[in-house]
């Protein structure tokens, strides 16, 4: 997996969380991301998760 946003290529959302978290990032805007070959692009300019987002999407519901 790969998910591109305006800090970087990360190789997971979890790897994505960790950034966000150390780099104390309250909201990404991702591009696109690519799961096993399938390009899943969201919106033509991006489109902006916050940190508890992020965090929902790897399961962990703070």
């Amino acid at each position: 997996m790969t998910v591109k946003t305006e800090f970087g290529d990360f190789g997971s959302f979890k790897d994505l969380q960790t950034f966000m978290r150390l780099e104390n990032k309250s909201d990404v805007t991702i591009s696109s991301c690519d799961w096993w070959g399938i390009e899943c692009i969201l919106h033509k300019s991006g489109f902006t998760f916050t940190k508890n987002e992020i965090d929902q999407i790897v399961g962990l519901n703070y």
